[in-house]
């Protein structure tokens, strides 16, 4: 799950491109604010660690955002996935 104080990389997406941050894709940033709608996260607030952007707060969409814990749970659901049982 992510939360506040997590170190996500951003990617690049089509919201990213239409709001001209796309100078922010495959940068490190640690997220200092999680927004939720409905108990869904619609994006994160987050400081880059690099670049022009450094040390600037951004609101950045979910679809932008990889975090360890997503790609871990990711491919855990795909192990599942191809396990016979």
């Amino acid at each position: 799950m992510l939360k506040v104080g997590d170190t996500v990389t951003v990617v690049e997406s089509k919201e990213l491109i239409s709001m001209k941050l796309g100078e922010l894709s495959g940068r490190e940033a640690v997220v200092t604010s999680i927004l939720k709608k409905d108990n869904n996260i619609k994006g994160v607030y987050l400081v880059p660690m690099s670049g022009r952007f450094k040390r600037q707060e951004w609101f950045i969409p979910i679809q932008s955002i990889k975090s360890k814990a997503m790609i871990d749970r990711i491919r855990s659901e795909q192990i599942l996935g191809k396990a016979k049982i």
